[in-house]
């Protein structure tokens, strides 16, 4: 802003159908996109460009941070449920996918000592796989993995390497016995009217 003035105005990101991060909402990777800006950018304009994608950015973090906040209620934070919600760019060439993460942690008993159960679920979008998501859930040794897939070569290409996912689950101490392969996307939980502002008060 400093270079552009402080009268400069920033240039809305292009229209996106993003869905919000929100509380126990199921991650959802963003598909690869295009550098915003290119090198024949004129600088004043690329500014622009660039201020209005900062703006954007941190927004998004704001609702990520929001949807990572203790639930009110929750009492003793040593027993209660924890929820963290980051986002993490992947580069795939000269275009930039998202992967989307959720991990929670939940108390289970009634003291500090008592073990927690942990859940993570991923999900990401590229064109060599299409939508994948996976949701692993963490009890002591024993682990859980779900896999899920739009499209039905990368279903398959999971189910082939479930003997090396399974033998490298163990070689790391844990029972990765209960493993599934699904077609298309977990459920995803519909955000109501009023939610983020519920969510953020």
């Amino acid at each position: 802003r400093n270079w552009l003035g402080a009268k400069a105005r920033p240039l809305p990101p292009p229209e996106t159908r993003v869905v919000p991060p929100f509380k126990e909402g199921r991650p959802q990777g963003q598909p690869p996109r295009a550098p915003v800006v290119d090198g024949g950018s004129a600088l004043p304009e690329a500014g622009r460009v660039l201020l209005g994608e900062v703006r954007a950015a941190l927004s998004r973090l704001t609702l990520l941070q929001a949807a990572s906040l203790p639930s009110h209620g929750d009492g003793n934070s040593q027993r209660a449920n924890l929820e963290w919600n980051f986002e993490v760019p992947f580069r795939l060439g000269n275009e930039t996918a998202i992967a989307q993460f959720r991990i929670e942690s939940e108390a289970e008993g009634d003291t500090a000592s008592d073990e927690r159960r942990w859940s993570i679920e991923v999900s990401l979008d590229s064109p060599e796989t299409g939508p994948v998501h996976a949701a692993l859930g963490l009890r002591g040794n024993s682990l859980r993995v779900n896999l899920w897939a739009v499209r039905e070569d990368i279903l398959n290409l999971f189910r082939s390497q479930k003997g090396l996912l399974k033998a490298a689950l163990e070689e790391k101490g844990l029972e990765g016995g209960n493993i599934s392969f699904h077609k298309g996307a977990p459920h995803m939980r519909v955000l109501s009217p009023g939610s983020m502002m519920d969510q953020m008060r």
